[in-house]
């Protein structure tokens, strides 16, 4: 059997990621001294500033991902510049209606910290994080399309004899749900942690404790989690009673409502190849990524404070 030549691909991009991410800690480290008095934050910054980079990386990543996934969806699914324009116009007009909740709630937060390096920062992350989760929304406003169409179609050409079609077309909506719940959960959960880290910040700069608590990073981990299930969670019950559909289609009740031993066992074994009984505990990934903002909130919120 012949070797493939090996290459450096990967060892460069792992150095390059590297050399990336020590020039984002340093460049957050020489904002936020020259913006201030750099004695006044100390260690808490440089820890913030080092989960931030990290975060910052991991957006990259899923933002390149998620573009990824945008293109190599199928043709008839492939967003054409119009549609892209559009959605983009509306995610702007959801991205600018939640900021503003979130500086209200963060207007204390950055009058306490009082470093408008440290302010600048924070609202550079934000516009970023909104990018980085740009493609991830994309893709679950086009899956809940896709969602509606198979519903659509299963009532005007489903039957036992066009089944396959419509499996595969579910097996690629729950790809996409479950790839675009983890991608968005990751991004809002490293926002989370950029918050308690904060919040470490702003003690360490002679905050009281009790004008930045741990229940308001909670909070923020609450409304995460309440925009991102607003978002995903109708896609994931579309997804399921579409499969519910394409069951009683595939295998219709006899006349008398009770299925036969067959009908019984081929229903069956098409929930099971779907996936839709009992899916949101054999596949959780979904929920867990609705919830992963939240339970990071909790986590976080146990991070000492130093004071």
């Amino acid at each position: 059997m012949h070797r493939p030549s090996l290459n450096l691909s990967s060892v460069v991009r792992a150095t390059m990621t590297a050399i990336v991410a020590v020039a984002i800690f340093f460049l957050m480290l020489s904002v936020e001294a020259a913006a201030g008095d750099r004695e006044s934050t100390g260690g808490a910054f440089a820890v913030w500033a080092t989960a931030a980079t990290i975060g910052l990386l991991a957006w990259t990543f899923v933002f390149i991902n998620g573009v990824g996934r945008l293109r190599r969806l199928d043709p008839p699914w492939r967003p054409d510049v119009r549609w892209v324009v559009g959605a983009v116009t509306l995610l702007l007009l959801l991205a600018v209606a939640a900021t503003t909740f979130l500086l209200l709630l963060t207007t204390e937060m950055g009058r306490n910290v009082g470093n408008p390096g440290v302010i600048a920062i924070v609202r550079v992350l934000m516009v970023l994080g909104w990018i980085a989760a740009t493609p991830w929304l994309l893709l679950l406003w086009i899956t809940d399309e896709r969602v509606r169409w198979l519903r659509t179609y299963l009532f005007s050409n489903g039957g036992a004899n066009r089944v396959l079609a419509p499996i595969r077309e579910l097996d690629a909506v729950w790809q996409a749900i479950e790839r675009a719940s983890l991608a968005l959960g990751l991004v809002l959960s490293t926002l989370v942690i950029n918050t308690a880290l904060m919040r470490n910040v702003s003690i360490e700069a002679g905050v009281a404790p009790a004008s930045f608590s741990q229940w308001e990073v909670i909070g923020y981990g609450v409304f995460f989690m309440v925009i991102l299930a607003a978002i995903l969670i109708p896609v994931l019950i579309g997804w399921r009673d579409a499969g519910f559909d394409l069951v009683s289609l595939a295998v219709p009740d006899t006349a008398s409502g009770i299925p036969d031993e067959a009908g019984a066992a081929a229903r069956e074994r098409l929930v099971v190849r779907i996936g839709i009984e009992r899916s949101y505990v054999r596949h959780p990934i979904p929920i867990l990524g609705v919830l992963s903002p939240f339970l990071t909130a909790f986590a976080t919120s146990l991070i000492p404070t130093g004071s």
